[in-house]
Parts: C-alpha cells; structure tokens; sequence
C-alpha cells in the first residue's frame, strides 16, 4: 500500500492514463474532494458502491451524481 500527502491541487498519476486532482480540503467534516481524469473505459467508483455488489458489466452500474 502507498500512503501520500498531496497539497491542494496536488495530483497523481496513475499509468500514463489516469489523473486524480485534490479539488477541496474540509477539514472540518473531514471531507476531500477529488477531480479524476481517465478515458471512459475505465470504471470509476466510490468504495460503498464497489463493495455493495460486483458490476459485471459497465453499463449496469448507476452513474455517481458527483462523477462528472
């Protein structure tokens, strides 16, 4: 497991393809928001969504309403 501190705006890279942006730090509800950028085959999902049923097929899991 890799453990990072990134600063606000800070990103990182996964392969050559994919991108995550820190957006946002609340600290106050321990919150962070994060900018992803990765072609559309790759599946993005929130943990709880991953965990909660295996998605087989892409088109069958309900977009995220924070995904953009």
């Amino acid at each position: 497991m890799l453990n990072l501190n990134i600063k606000l705006n800070g990103d990182v890279y996964i392969g050559d393809d994919v991108r995550i942006v820190v957006k946002n730090i609340d600290c106050v509800n321990k919150t962070v928001e994060l900018q992803f950028h990765a072609p559309k085959e790759v599946k993005i999902l929130r943990g709880q969504l991953y965990r909660r049923k295996p998605f087989s097929d892409p088109s069958s899991a309900e977009p995220d309403s924070q995904s953009s």
